[in-house]
């Protein structure tokens, strides 16, 4: 960060010099060409009264080779002005552009530095809860009833550590060569699959979905489209916090589907709702932040629905909390 501040420092210094030896080079120029004009003037003045061409001062205004002289010093004004101005213009487009870049290397700098915080803790966590269990089950006698617990709990990390490099993998996929393999899928059945995982995994958690009485279908990836719907269900149960309470419609519209999951949680503001889909975003301070992940949940979510054609927004939900909406294209065949 010091050497970002040293460096928008230094460009703005040297942008700020620029700018001075701009206006000293423009009032030099426009002196000498109008030192110039009054040398000619007067040179052609001289000439002309020698010749007998006037015969008083005045009456050189009156003829063309004045008309010409004047012409010539007009032109080289307004090629000071135009050159003048085109610098300025290209002067602030560099500065614009060095403050983007700055801008665009502080953002890249704190995503990575989000990125390897929450990526440490989310290896750690799972790893370290693993360790303890197979220490335990080797240390001790253990009845069948607790070692079965501690076992689950291994499992459950180790899904966790799974899930966690599949995330990765699709996130470096959706950046480069991801290929979705179309097929026709009922999008009732993915939501109801993911619902009745998470009632599993949060049995206190309130999640209402009734689906449509009849099939309703999509061309999509399966493997891509199972994690768009586990993705917004899990970050929706995320920041809900105590009340796990979400619901889950759908809306058929002429030639798409509508699919809206909502929460009752703590919301999203308007400027972080800019930001929510970008890779490694998290919503607040990443070295206090107690909820998992590694932000790119949304970023694959919002990857994978641009190249099924289709589309997400994200609202308010009333009177609390935030709603997610997702638009695909219905199956024709």
């Amino acid at each position: 960060m010091f050497r970002n501040i040293n460096l928008k420092v230094i460009s703005n210094t040297v942008v700020i010099y620029m700018l001075f030896a701009f206006v000293w080079w423009a009032m030099l120029l426009h002196i000498k060409n109008n030192d110039a004009f009054v040398a000619k003037k007067e040179l052609l003045q001289r000439v002309m009264l020698e010749n007998g061409v006037i015969s008083q001062q005045d009456e050189m205004y009156s003829r063309p080779e004045f008309h010409a002289l004047q012409s010539k010093y007009d032109h080289q004004e307004q090629m000071i002005y135009g050159e003048g101005l085109v610098f300025i213009l290209s002067l602030f487009f560099g500065i614009y552009m060095i403050n983007q870049g700055h801008k665009s290397k502080v953002e890249s700098e704190k995503q990575t530095r989000n990125f390897l915080l929450s990526i440490t803790h989310e290896l750690k966590s799972p790893l370290t809860s693993i360790r303890l269990a197979l220490e335990t089950i080797q240390k001790r006698e253990l009845d069948r009833e607790n070692r079965t617990k501690l076992c689950v709990n291994g499992i459950d990390e180790s899904d966790r550590l799974i899930n966690l490099v599949n995330d990765l993998l699709l996130a470096a996929r959706v950046e480069s060569s991801y290929q979705p393999l179309l097929e026709k899928i009922d999008i009732q059945e993915k939501i109801t699959s993911a619902v009745q995982n998470y009632r599993q995994k949060f049995p206190d958690a309130t999640i209402t979905w009734e689906p449509i009485g009849f099939p309703i279908y999509i061309m999509a990836d399966n493997t891509g489209m199972r994690s768009v719907i586990d993705n917004l269900i899990d970050n929706a149960l995320k920041y809900s916090f105590k009340d796990q309470n979400i619901n889950i419609g759908i809306l058929v519209r002429e030639d798409k589907v509508s699919i809206k999951i909502a929460d009752h949680g703590i919301g999203i503001s308007d400027e972080n709702k800019r930001k929510i889909f970008d890779k490694f975003y998290r919503i607040g301070n990443e070295d206090t932040r107690t909820t998992k992940g590694t932000g790119l949940g949304l970023y694959i979510v919002n990857e994978i629905i641009r190249i099924h054609h289709g589309k997400i927004a994200v609202t308010d939900n009333s009177p609390q909390g935030t709603v997610f909406e997702i638009t695909l294209p219905l199956s024709i065949s």
